[in-house]
This record gives C-alpha cells, structure tokens and sequence, in this order.
C-alpha cells in the first residue's frame, strides 16, 4: 500500500515514496551548476518538484 499521494504533498514535504517522473528537464544555474525540474504523477494528480545540485549529484539523475 502507497504511503504517501501527490495530492498530500505540500512545499517542502520529504517525499518517501514512489512516484512517476512524468516530466523531467536538467538546466544550468547561472554558476553552471546543475539542477533538474521534475513532474511527478500518481492517480491523485501531478505536481511539479525540483532537485537542487547536491541532490541532482547523489541521485545521479540523467
């Protein structure tokens, strides 16, 4: 059983569950850093994220 749905989400929630990337777009920072814009998607609706350079370099997100 899902734990957690896009429409519970709220600014700045810590997400600990799976969701669909049903858009995703890598940009340069004005520093050249990278940080990557996110849709995520479940039956409950879409919402738009972001992971910021130290998370982007973690998760290795390509």
């Amino acid at each position: 059983m899902k734990n957690q749905y896009v429409s519970e989400l709220t600014n700045g929630s810590i997400i600990n569950s799976a969701f669909v990337v049903s858009k995703k777009q890598i940009s340069q920072k004005k520093d050249g850093s990278s940080y990557c814009r996110l849709e995520l998607q479940d039956k409950s609706g879409k919402i738009k994220g972001v992971l910021w350079t130290e998370t982007l370099e973690r998760t290795k997100v390509r």
